[in-house]
């Protein structure tokens, strides 16, 4: 179920209501299925699969991760992405990784051939530190702006600024990207966060009454707050 307003307006009582299904008529994600979005106020499906359509309606629904969308004539479909071996096509030609996921494009410009990712020390195609490229590197390390090579993310008082990570730490840390872009070891319950969700090591940085009676932000476990508290 969802929570809306009685009759659509902000002045009616809210009530609990089923969850409407695709195709249905939505004002919020929050009205649709838990595997939909609410898209020009049409609950659509989020994941297509191979040979489904896609990015028919506001841009969903998305690829799985295997997939990509390709598009002719504004239709999309689902299709398959290359394995090891197989034909690609570089990044700063689509802004897409077109391999599977645990590979890479050999060219960054333009056709190329799908490698297994670099490990540490081994060239990559930087780009810029920005997480809006694909990541050539193994799971864990990053391509360096300075040196293109492959990298592991930094951990206590690491770079994580846009010459550095671009705010990716190692697990158990978290890119103070407002303040230093240093990495920092994640939070645990009670302790002061600034406001910041990824400080916490359960992802929640409340504002609140402190302990001082003063307010504040600090981490929190959803339970916690459960009752609204």
């Amino acid at each position: 179920h969802s929570c809306e307003y009685q009759d659509g307006g902000s002045s009616s009582p809210l009530v609990c209501v089923p969850l409407k299904a695709e195709g249905d008529a939505c004002r919020w994600t929050y009205a649709c299925g838990p595997t939909m979005a609410c898209a020009s106020n049409v609950c659509v499906k989020r994941i297509a699969k191979e040979g489904e359509a896609c990015e028919v309606r506001s841009g969903w629904p998305d690829c799985d991760a295997e997939t990509l969308c390709r598009r002719d004539n504004d239709a999309g479909v689902c299709v398959r992405r290359s394995g090891l071996g197989g034909a690609c096509v570089g990044f700063q030609s689509t802004f897409v990784n077109t391999c599977m996921p645990s590979l890479r494009c050999s060219s960054s410009l333009g056709t190329g051939t799908c490698l297994a990712r670099a490990g540490i020390g081994e060239t990559c195609s930087s780009t810029n530190g920005s997480s809006f490229y694909p990541n050539d590197c193994m799971d864990g390390l990053y391509c360096h702006y300075g040196t293109s090579r492959c990298r592991e993310l930094p951990g206590d008082a690491g770079d994580c600024s846009t010459q550095g990570s671009s705010d990716q730490c190692r697990p158990g840390f978290w890119c103070d990207y407002f303040g230093n872009e240093r990495c920092y070891p994640v939070l645990d319950d009670g302790q002061d966060c600034d406001g910041y969700d990824d400080a916490c090591k359960s992802r929640d940085c409340v504002y609140g009454r402190l302990p001082d009676a003063g307010n504040g932000y600090q981490c929190v476990r959803c339970t916690s707050v459960a009752d609204g508290g």
